[in-house]
């Protein structure tokens, strides 16, 4: 009786000690995801100055988050295949110095050159972050706590871009524009220095899932582009984050000429939207959690989400009813957010030969920044267009191609 006492006593400090480990991995490689979230929104309220400072147009300045979104778009399939050969842990702190170094150049900045510079090296950032930290995740976390894993992962995405806007407004007001480059990298560098202090709960074994073939090693790093579950995965993170591109960067002025917002009531809408969106990716992860098919989900939350675009496209509403369809989006979108990082691990293994999965992570979440990067040519023209309704219509129309690609993807895989 004795014995079985002191066994069940030795088990319990055992799990604890595991969720006490999986917490914190957790909470660190999220962290990090929220600095390169953070870094998307560092450069876009500083335009108006920029124009005014070193006379250059907006379509200069936003050539900059084109050049962000391409650079992570390549970056992203590139560093699979370099966490694949050098492990995730020394990548993503590679990518905590191209972020400091982003935010340096900001800091430096006396003219149009550096801020390349700047969207540069914060593209290169962003790059690393979903291999690497997926790969952490998956190697190092109970299978158990995954939904929540990536539900905390996708709200820390979104806490960046909610903290970046207020961020640079307060430093800027008080210190100056410049010194919004150098808080930032400061507050990587800290973030940096913690994750080397904590290595420990982010260390991943070098052969940890990646086995390789002697024989044929650029088959077992390329054979993954032959699975039809990777390309329709590409095409859910391209298809959603197209639609997720458009109303980032061009709610509040569709809401304002729309429906005739003022640009706080617009601006709120945004806030509100994203808001939404976080609790809905809380949600998502205690769905996730209770193993429910990831391809309903998705298909059930985007729907209603590309109902929503498509009422908001109706001009049937009134400004008031807009208050509540946009929070509405957001947690709809929310909910899918866990559910699309399972399709990405379902997708990273779904090769009997194990393929180099960083590099499927890399390939997969290429989409997303690949859709992003192309809202502006789209997006962009229906609004100089005053196509304000061809906007909705289009977010509606990627979402239900994201709703098709979801469902489409080979059912073997789960």
């Amino acid at each position: 009786m004795r014995d079985s006492l002191l066994h069940l006593d030795t088990t319990q400090t055992l799990l604890r000690q595991r969720f006490r480990h999986d917490t914190s991995t957790i909470i660190l490689v999220s962290i990090a995801h929220g600095l390169t979230h953070f870094f998307h929104l560092l450069l876009p309220p500083l335009f108006p100055i920029f124009s005014q400072q070193f006379h250059v147009s907006y379509l200069q300045l936003g050539l900059l988050m084109s050049l962000f979104f391409s650079v992570s778009a390549v970056g992203q399939f590139v560093s699979g295949f370099v966490v694949h050969r050098f492990g995730p842990v020394r990548v993503l702190y590679l990518g905590m110095v191209m972020l400091i170094c982003s935010g340096l150049c900001i800091y430096l900045a006396n003219g149009y050159d550096l801020l390349l510079m700047s969207a540069l090296f914060s593209g290169l950032g962003n790059a690393v972050i979903h291999p690497v930290n997926y790969s952490i995740l998956n190697f190092r976390i109970q299978p158990s706590r995954l939904g929540h894993a990536f539900s905390t992962h996708s709200l820390a995405g979104t806490a960046g871009w909610v903290l970046a806007p207020p961020f640079v407004l307060l430093v800027s007001m008080h210190y100056g524009w410049h010194a919004v480059g150098l808080d930032a990298a400061l507050l990587v560098a800290f973030t940096l220095a913690v994750l080397l202090w904590n290595r420990r709960l982010i260390q991943v074994e070098a052969t940890a899932g990646t086995p390789k073939s002697a024989e044929h090693p650029s088959a077992s790093r390329f054979g993954f582009l032959s699975n039809p579950t990777v390309w329709f995965s590409f095409a859910y993170f391209f298809l959603s984050n197209t639609a997720f591109g458009a109303l980032q960067n061009y709610s509040i002025p569709l809401l304002k000429h729309y429906y005739g917002l003022s640009l706080h009531a617009a601006t709120f809408c945004m806030s509100a939207y994203l808001v939404g969106n976080g609790l809905g990716v809380v949600a998502g992860g205690f769905i996730a959690n209770k193993h429910v098919t990831h391809q309903k989900t998705i298909a059930i939350a985007l729907t209603l989400s590309a109902v929503l675009a498509a009422l908001l496209a109706s001009e049937w509403l009134s400004p008031l009813l807009v208050y509540l369809i946009l929070p509405a989006m957001g947690f709809s979108m929310g909910i899918a957010g866990p559910f699309r990082h399972l399709m990405a691990r379902i997708a990273a293994q779904s090769d009997g030969r194990q393929h180099c999965q960083s590099c499927i992570y890399g390939f997969v979440y290429a989409g997303q920044d690949m859709g992003t990067s192309l809202t502006p040519i789209w997006a962009g023209q229906l609004m100089d267009s005053h196509h304000y309704m061809g906007v909705f219509m289009s977010i509606v129309a990627f979402q239900t191609g994201a709703v098709l690609a979801a469902l489409i993807e080979p059912r073997k895989t789960q």
